[in-house]
């Protein structure tokens, strides 16, 4: 007859509040259909917004952040490599999983997508069930991130009390 900790039960709590927040996703590709494709198989289980081009989802990020990125690699002006570079190399959108989507299926073009900064990739054509698939994993990992994070800030004012209370 164990019960939950207080502290037990409050990770639960903030696991549901934390599941029950929107996900979003961006998918970049200069192919309109390819997106509509992305847009109608992810949207029952994401957010989603969707770009023709690195610089108009790159511009989009001044006032919104997304939880995945979706990158097509040949894009016009800026590729996704190229994007993939940037988004990894800010400090608000570092740790955002990029997934690339492209019809490249060399192991060297798949190669240089990880060497960008890509957490996987996909070939197209693709299966709509692998794309939902890796989009719960992406789910899952961020999901994972935040709660660490609200248990880091909670063990901070924890300990802080602590320590006021010894003064």
């Amino acid at each position: 007859d164990s019960k939950p900790s207080q502290f037990g039960q409050h990770l639960n709590g903030n696991r549901e509040r934390i599941m029950s927040q929107s996900f979003k996703a961006y998918a970049v590709d200069d192919d309109p259909l390819v997106l509509d494709i992305i847009q109608t198989i992810l949207e029952p289980d994401c957010r989603i917004k969707t770009f023709e081009s690195a610089e108009a989802c790159w511009t989009a990020l001044e006032t919104d952040k997304p939880d995945l990125f979706f990158l097509d690699v040949n894009l016009p002006g800026m590729n996704g490599f190229e994007l993939c570079r940037k988004i990894k190399e800010d400090a608000g959108l570092c740790a955002t999983p990029v997934i690339f989507v492209s019809g490249h299926d060399t192991i060297e073009e798949r190669i240089q997508g990880y060497d960008a900064g890509g957490d996987d990739f996909i070939v197209k054509p693709f299966e709509p069930e692998e794309l939902l698939r890796k989009l719960k994993v992406a789910q899952n990992m961020v999901l994972s991130c935040r709660l660490l994070t609200e248990q880091i800030k909670e063990a901070e004012q924890l300990s802080s009390l602590v320590m006021a209370s010894m003064d």
